[in-house]
């Protein structure tokens, strides 16, 4: 899954695989909110997945991490 995110979030924010990790802050790669929630209909789409506007704080997704943690954490309900 972790892949599979790090994947979409390269093609859509056009960073080279070499700078996605788990530590990477979000702001360091250039990625706006706009593209943060264009990231996230994207791993809706591709996990089968639904993130509602409660669990999508913006304010809280600060990592690539937090993008993990998020996916995993909606994918175990």
């Amino acid at each position: 899954m972790e892949q599979t995110i790090m994947d979409i979030v390269g093609e859509i924010s056009g960073c080279s695989k070499e700078r996605l990790h788990s530590g990477s802050l979000i702001i360091d790669l250039g990625i706006n909110s706009l593209t943060i929630i264009q990231i996230m209909v994207r791993i809706e789409e591709e996990l089968g997945i639904e993130i509602s506007d409660e669990d999508l704080d913006l304010s809280k997704i600060i990592k690539l991490e937090d993008l993990f943690v998020l996916a995993k954490s909606l994918r175990l309900l």
